[in-house]
């Protein structure tokens, strides 16, 4: 061909040296023997016999070894004076000598907080109905002496997600600092900050904050050559966090340009430049430019120079400076404001008062329960949950934020008669009384259960009510036997479904000792209390010691003054432990009292051990005052730790793997479980690479999903919502279930709609079985219809999830007066029609396989 001969072929060759990622190499340490061993060797030379000294050929002239150490006995010698010092000085100034070994405390204090579901539950009465929400956390600390969990309902979403713009800027060259200190800040409180582009803006999901620190506004957020405008991302339920002037100006690239008139009459808010401003203390934002001002929006101020509107769940908040003029260089005091800002959320008003949880007196905290907010007016609120913890081991405490959106479902409520607080039915001989409220669409009156749930989870008491009609308002009288602390009353059916929830503080009489009286120490004085506030008791008698010192009795009281004078001469009651008994009613409580002897110095516990152990330190001291061979161990270094990764997934690519991996598989509207779910993010790829997830990552975000009403699961499978146009998740289990058996046992079966005669029709060892799916919300009539065409040709089956299921479904067949349940439980008895749980067709499969 022509040209040909003008082609060269030029060759290069590229090597590669292969090197291991870790060398080993070797350190030396000098490494004195342990005590102990110097111990067995000189107990093994003063008890083994002495061997004849063998004459030596050759005079020694260097000096013997070993020999006598001054300095180390001395030293020993020294110590032991300093611990009894120590002793002295430590014993002194203690009230009473500590029990048991001092634990040496870790270095970091570390606390874990997650989430793991909530609800909105009913409180206050019947005529001024009020909501609590119900958060349950699985916490876990270390080396903390106080751990605090608060909670903070509000109206609005509270967005949880924290993005910045990643976009040109205008007076911000310390932007690079500003960023790895407000990384730095929200990072502390486990709260992660991702860079986000215009494009991004417009796609991302709705409900997030975005700081734009670009100094001067993109024009993309104005609606300039963009779908964006401050409407349509206050829609979304967008917060942005603007630092930087008006927009008389807009950043159009790396230059900024005057925003056109017909532009700024189109936007929202107004800037007043005339009105001086200054920050509050402790704000660090100086000389603000001007203040915002919206017509249909609400509009406030804050810290004294921020500006905040707000549109439903979304806000505009404005710092009105750049990065470089409103804080003249100090990037680390922007981070501080910006980051005070993201923290206390001030473009929504909480609609009730923190509640409080304390822990003390402990150094770890760990479990899982419910915490409480106050009680709100509102039938959905975004909760704030605060975390708190204070170490000894550190100067500044460890914080955590975390968010949780709540929504009632319906209408229903269940309220106490007398509000929330409740005193056990033990003190007060009486029932308590709960009024429900019940507005379900369908009528219906199934047999309920009122069940007490305790603050983990736990169901302590359960009363069964009979009937109860779902559209009206029933009562209940129920007695309260338990402990006091917070409850979850429950309004339920025998399936299980909940229609109401409701909130319960039970409470009890507490008597508390406050000390002797300032003029008689035979006066023992008491304070009487409910819940932290005064009550009065009526009719009290207080035994104490049984009787032995007396036996009084008080009426109308709040403050009680024992007087035990008569029986000591005036004086306090002697050494020893001593038992306050106060009966009022059905309440009885004991409070005990210790009196203790002063503590004598050489008489201390402590002071002997000291002494004891300062004569084991002299004592080893002399016998190791010789001199010792030196001996030398390896010491290898830990491998690197392996790092993690976190990588931000919004659900739709989660929800996309369902529809994908059905197609893979070419299956058709079939759940999957959590491994196949696993597997499939190996097709998603992060900064081009696979994404390798651990199985507790995939059970949260379903979790996650589940809560959003995104997916559904049964029997351990998962399923799209959507999926549910013909066939709930429940039944398109089952289907994947006998899927499942059949293929793992080589039977030939019909997929989902491929038989009309039943759900499914399988084939073992030549006989022909016909299945049929029980799933409460399909249509029964038609379900007993098909069964009865299926039976006579061959094995009839009704497949059901559980065996709760299949005692519900023989349960309705047993008490039903209808024809066609009469004939099945008839087919039943003569064994042509099989009830079998998915385990049970399992067993028989087999059995039927081996025959």
């Amino acid at each position: 061909m022509a040209g040909l001969d003008k082609v060269k072929i030029r060759k290069k060759v590229y090597q590669f040296e292969f090197k291991r990622r870790y060398d080993y190499t070797k350190h030396f340490r000098k490494l004195e023997r342990p005590p102990i061993e110097r111990i067995k060797d000189v107990i093994k030379e003063l008890t083994a016999p002495k061997k004849e000294e063998k004459k030596k050929a050759v005079a020694i002239t260097g000096p013997p070894p070993g020999g006598f150490n001054f300095m180390v006995f001395g030293a020993a010698l020294l110590v032991g004076i300093i611990l009894l010092s120590l002793a002295y000085l430590y014993i002194v100034t203690q009230v009473e000598a500590p029990t048991g070994l001092i634990e040496p405390q870790p270095e970091k204090p570390m606390m874990e907080n997650t989430i793991m579901d909530g609800m909105l539950l009913s409180s206050g009465e019947r005529g001024s109905p009020l909501s609590a929400a119900a958060v349950r956390v699985d916490y876990d600390t270390r080396n903390l002496d106080n751990y605090t969990v608060s909670l903070t309902p509000y109206q609005v979403h509270l967005p949880s997600e924290i993005f910045i713009l990643e976009s040109e800027r205008i007076e911000a060259t310390d932007y690079g600092e500003f960023l790895a200190a407000l990384r730095s800040n929200l990072s502390s409180r486990n709260l992660v900050l991702n860079e986000i582009s215009i494009s991004e803006l417009e796609t991302m999901p709705d409900g997030a904050v975005v700081i734009v620190p670009s100094g001067v506004i993109p024009k993309e957020l104005i609606g300039i050559d963009s779908t964006l405008d401050m409407n349509k991302l206050a829609d979304r339920g967008i917060v942005v966090v603007y630092i930087g002037r008006p927009f008389t100006e807009y950043l159009n690239g790396t230059s900024t340009t005057f925003t056109p008139q017909e532009i700024l009459r189109k936007l929202p808010v107004t800037f007043d430049t005339s009105t001086p401003l200054s920050s509050t203390l402790g704000f660090n934002l100086y000389q603000p430019l001007y203040r915002v001002s919206a017509g249909a929006w609400k509009s406030d101020l804050s810290y004294g120079s921020v500006s905040i509107i707000t549109k439903g769940d979304g806000a505009f908040v404005f710092l009105p400076q750049t990065l470089n003029g409103g804080w003249r260089g100090d990037s680390v005091a922007a981070a501080s404001d910006i980051s005070r800002i993201i923290f206390e959320t001030p473009w929504a008003d909480p609609i009730a008062e923190t509640n409080t949880y304390g822990f003390a007196n402990q150094t770890q905290y760990s479990g899982s329960r419910y915490f409480f907010s106050n009680p709100f007016n509102s039938d959905r609120s975004s909760v704030k949950v605060n975390f708190l913890g204070y170490s000894n081991t550190s100067n500044f405490p460890i914080r955590e934020t975390l968010y949780i959106y709540l929504e009632n479902q319906g209408e229903n409520g269940l309220f106490i008669e007398d509000g929330t607080k409740v005193v056990p039915t033990n003190i007060t001989g009486e029932y308590v009384r709960i009024n429900a409220i019940l507005k379900e669409e369908s009528a219906a009156q199934p047999d309920m259960f009122l069940t007490i749930t305790d603050s983990n989870g736990s169901q302590v008491d359960l009363y069964p009510q009979g009937p109860v009609n779902v559209q009206g308002s029933p009562s209940f009288d129920i007695p309260i036997y338990v402990d006091r602390g917070e409850y979850v009353i429950s309004l339920i059916d025998g399936f299980g479904n909940t229609y109401a929830t409701s909130y319960m503080k039970v409470v009890s009489i507490d008597i508390t000792y406050t000390g002797f009286s300032e003029n008689r120490r035979s006066v023992y004085n008491f304070d009487v209390s409910m819940d932290g506030t005064p009550v009065t008791l009526s009719d009290v008698t207080v035994k104490v010691d049984g009787g032995q010192y007396g036996t009084y009795n008080f009426k109308n009281v709040n403050r009680i003054s024992v007087d035990v004078g008569s029986r000591t001469g005036n004086e306090n009651l002697p050494l020893g432990d001593h038992t306050f008994e106060f009966v009022s009613g059905e309440l009885t409580v004991s409070v005990p009292i210790t009196h203790k002897a002063r503590q004598v110095f050489f008489t201390d516990p402590l002071f002997l051990g000291i002494v004891i152990l300062t004569g084991g330190i002299v004592v080893l001291g002399l016998m190791f005052a010789r001199q010792e061979h030196i001996y030398y161990s390896v010491d290898i270094p830990d491998f690197p730790p392996v790092t993690r990764t976190r990588i931000p997934l919004s659900p739709d690519v989660v929800l996309s793997l369902f529809e994908k991996i059905n197609e893979n598989y070419h299956w058709s509207r079939t759940p999957l479980n959590t491994s196949e779910i696993k597997n499939g993010f190996k097709e998603v790829f992060y900064k081009g690479r696979p994404i390798f997830i651990t199985d507790y990552n995939v059970e949260f975000l379903l979790d996650q999903l589940v809560k959003k009403g995104k997916v559904k699961e049964s029997m351990g499978y998962y399923g799209l919502v959507e999926w549910e146009k013909k066939h709930t998740i429940a039944y398109l289990s089952l289907m994947r279930a006998l899927r499942d058996i059949c293929v793992n046992n080589a039977i030939p079966f019909t997929g989902l709609g491929e038989s009309k005669e039943a759900d499914s029709v399988i084939t073992v060892v030549g006989q022909q079985m016909s299945i049929h799916f029980f799933d409460k919300n399909r249509d029964m009539q038609q379900m007993f219809d098909n069964i009865l065409k299926s039976i006579g040709k061959g094995i009839t089956i009704i497949l059901f999830r559980n065996n709760a299921e299949k005692e519900q479904f023989i349960s309705m067949l047993d008490s039903s007066p209808s024809v066609a349940p009469l004939i099945l439980k008839m087919e039943s008895d003569s064994k042509s029609l099989l009830f079998h749980t998915t385990d049970e067709l399992v067993n028989m499969i087999v059995d039927f396989k081996t025959m």
